[in-house]
């Protein structure tokens, strides 16, 4: 191939970057092993980062590290394909062992291939359209009408109703009445059958949703930013630049206000939040927040600040960024436009249905946050969408959307002005409202406070104090006895027992203090 992309690597080392010569190296040394890697994975491989890899995949000309693993792959079966020609030609002289044998090694190389070419967050967002789909409508003609056939026996034998006509003018009637919460699945070898592509023009629902959208329409309505609130502009601050400094916060400070009375209209969508992350925890899974840019550092400040405030594991709220730790100083060029990325960072750690997600963008079309957001739903766990202007992509991709409106900013498109304080403001009350709901809080203490320094020492027995209306005398011999722990001295000085009484009735209690105290008295009376 005189325009191979390992020829054109070649070609590129001499003006590469060090960091893009290793990959170069790596890739021309190992192609093979390349087209089974995620990006991350070849990151690791080349002693890099996954945003550096997506950025060399654009110099290259791709738009993503998945078209640069498919040129790749199609290159090494060209050469492949020449190399085995001979091999695997069928000849008349052939046995029958001989022509199977044949027969069974290029289905496996196709195999093998395909599964190299799939693209995992499209084929999770396709599973999470079939599970939601009130009826599945199929269209294809000639070889891919029996391809759609099989499915369509599929679909049947776990009770999912669709439609296949044998007749192309019948499926193009089914698609003209396709109704809101049908999903169409069109088939075509080439991608562009006339009579496939017109059934998919004609269907009569816009909401209805088929897996032959062009994605480049598709990212192309993405980016058309003018629509949001949050980057049009602020009339009230059109003179931002000649205003007086007392003029300017006023004007903020105005702006601000408005921010808050936006959450006011979402407070019922928050407490179903809040209910959904105290049903997490309780059940052994985790809340993990994602987001690129202000909302992701959002996301890790609120996770971060939980292990001290309430005593938690740090594996139990998870803040997740684009482009990872290094992001949330500096930020990372073109991570948070990778769907992957969202959802290898979720499969990376395990994400389970035990585990609530949480998806924050400002605009709401975040491509790292619409695959995470994809992933964790095909997984089954539930998802919570946070953005700032109505009918969102992530909103969309969610089971429950958070979208206040706090208006344009007052710097253009500056969304870590009101839009991050909704979102700060939204994600306080999650997690305080589901640690009070896991026990984690005892009238309005944090009773679960990590005494990790000498003013927490002091909070801690001014906490015991508070609670039980002692002297700081009994509240510092009631935490010695507890082992620092201030539920436990809590309950044991309002009982008035040891700690290991104390313990005992916590542990009943699910670690509430107000049950364990309540059932303790409640047992005491039942006795006499």
């Amino acid at each position: 191939m005189a325009n191979g992309l390992l020829l054109r690597l070649r070609e590129r080392e001499l003006s590469a970057s060090p960091a893009e010569r290793n990959v170069i190296a790596y890739v021309s040394a190992h192609p093979h092993e390349v087209v089974g890697l995620s990006v991350r994975g070849l990151a690791d491989a080349t002693f890099s980062s996954p945003s550096s890899i997506l950025r060399f995949c654009k110099r290259l000309g791709f738009a993503g590290y998945k078209e640069f693993q498919r040129e790749l792959i199609a290159e090494l079966a060209l050469l492949g394909d020449r190399k085995d020609v001979a091999l695997e030609d069928i000849s008349i002289d052939d046995s029958v062992e001989r022509i199977v044998g044949k027969v069974m090694k290029s289905n496996v190389r196709t195999i093998e291939a395909t599964a190299r070419t799939l693209d995992y967050t499209v084929l999770e967002r396709c599973a999470a359209y079939l599970k939601q789909a009130r009826m599945v409508n199929l269209f294809g003609i000639g070889a891919s009408r029996l391809v759609a056939h099989d499915l369509a026996q599929k679909l049947m034998r776990v009770d999912k109703e669709c439609h296949l006509y044998d007749d192309w003018h019948d499926q193009l009637l089914c698609a003209k009445n396709m109704h809101e919460g049908d999903i169409g699945i069109a088939f075509s070898y080439s991608g562009l059958t006339q009579e496939v592509l017109d059934c998919t023009a004609g269907r009569r629902m816009p909401s209805s949703k088929t897996t032959s959208r062009n994605r480049k329409d598709e990212v192309n309505k993405m980016l058309d930013l003018t629509k949001f609130t949050t980057e049009q502009r602020n009339q009230k601050s059109m003179d931002l630049d000649t205003m007086t400094s007392l003029q300017i916060v006023t004007t903020m400070n105005d702006e601000d206000l408005r921010a808050v009375q936006s959450v006011t209209k979402v407070l019922p969508q928050v407490a179903t939040a809040i209910d959904w992350a105290a049903e997490a925890l309780e059940r052994g899974g985790r809340v993990f927040y994602m987001g690129a840019g202000t909302s992701g550092r959002l996301g890790v400040l609120d996770a971060s600040e939980c292990p001290p405030t309430f005593g938690v594991s740090p594996d139990l709220v998870v803040g997740l960024i684009a482009g990872g730790e290094t992001a949330f100083i500096k930020a990372v060029e073109g991570a948070e436009d990778s769907e992957e990325l969202g959802a290898s960072d979720l499969r990376e750690r395990g994400l389970s249905d035990k585990d609530l997600v949480v998806g924050l963008a400002a605009s709401g079309r975040t491509p790292y946050v619409v695959g995470g957001l994809v992933y964790a739903k095909a997984t089954g766990c539930k998802t919570i969408a946070i953005a700032c202007n109505q009918g969102s992509k992530i909103g969309e991709s969610a089971d429950l959307a958070i979208e206040p409106v706090p208006g344009p900013e007052v710097l253009t498109g500056s969304t870590r002005l009101k839009a991050g304080t909704v979102q700060k403001l939204i994600l306080n009350m999650i997690s305080t409202g589901a640690m009070v709901k896991i026990g984690k809080v005892y009238q309005n203490l944090m009773v679960d406070v990590q005494q990790t320094n000498e003013k927490l020492v002091v909070r801690g027995q001014n906490i015991v104090m508070e609670a039980t209306d002692c002297t700081r005398e009994r509240a510092v011999q009631a935490l010695a006895d507890a082992g620092g722990h201030v539920k436990t001295a809590i309950v044991s000085v309002l009982l008035d027992c040891d700690a290991e009484q104390a313990a005992v009735a916590l542990e009943r209690a699910h670690g509430h203090v107000r049950t364990a105290v309540s059932g303790h008295e409640k047992s005491n009376a039942d006795v006499q």
